[in-house]
């Protein structure tokens, strides 16, 4: 548990939270997700529970792949769509590096397991076509 406090409600039935998110470490690769959890006692002691979570995130830009549809058959042109925004949603420009990973699978004993896995990088500065690297 990160912090722990209690409050009342205002004549609206809210009530606002201030929370402190700490400066990531340089060591850190990942952002941080909180939750926040709320029980609400009413009038006749009844508890109401709720819940709501954020993102921390240490970067600026959220990168996005939409593939123009789901199956594709061998020989077929995947057509992607990369994005680059704010968390706001907002285009902006970013260099993406690419990575196409293609996993093989295999049946053993009625299960698919994974046979192998290979992995092409590409890189796309701009809104350029992508090189492979």
């Amino acid at each position: 548990m990160v912090q722990e406090s209690e409050g009342t409600l205002d004549a609206r039935g809210h009530l606002n939270v201030d929370f402190p998110v700490p400066q990531a470490d340089e060591t850190d690769t990942s952002d941080y997700s909180y939750r926040l959890e709320a029980q609400v006692t009413d009038s006749s002691r009844r508890t109401i529970d709720g819940a709501g979570s954020f993102v921390a995130t240490r970067g600026t830009v959220v990168a996005n792949a939409d593939p123009d549809r789901y199956v594709y058959n061998k020989g077929d042109l995947a057509k992607i769509r990369i994005t680059t925004t704010d968390y706001d949603g907002h285009p902006v420009a970013a260099p993406v590096q690419l990575q196409f990973v293609e996993r093989t699978w295999t049946k053993n004993r009625n299960r698919r397991m994974p046979m192998s896995t290979t992995t092409r990088n590409m890189r796309c500065m701009n809104g350029r076509s992508p090189t492979q690297t």
